[in-house]
């Protein structure tokens, strides 16, 4: 048995921002809008206290490969879709195999 982690991470520019005021204020939008229409959350990991500058993740896990890479382009695609608000300085998404052969002890039967 096994399954998948996909994890997300991206580096965003807001080379306009003077406040954190405004750069947190682009930043929640993006954050709502993803968690809206993913389920999932996009987290800040770097950069909270930054003027123009952010990284955020997200990660999400499943047992089919194509269709968490598929969902993971579609969560990156997201925050693409925005980058007239920010630019996108870099960005990557990451799927990690798991085996769970060690929790079949635990099925019945």
């Amino acid at each position: 048995m096994k399954a998948f982690i996909a994890n997300g991470v991206v580096h965003l520019r807001l080379p306009w921002a003077h406040t954190l005021k405004e750069k947190r204020a682009v930043i929640r939008s993006l954050t709502d809008r993803f968690r809206q229409r993913h389920k999932t959350p996009l987290t800040r990991l770097h950069g909270v206290e930054a003027h123009q500058w952010e990284i955020l993740g997200f990660a999400v896990i499943g047992a089919d490969h194509g269709q968490l890479q598929a969902t993971a382009n579609k969560m990156l695609n997201t925050i693409e879709e925005q980058e007239g608000e920010f630019q996108i300085s870099a960005g990557r998404i990451r799927i990690d195999e798991i085996d769970l052969s060690d929790l079949a002890r635990f099925l019945p039967g």
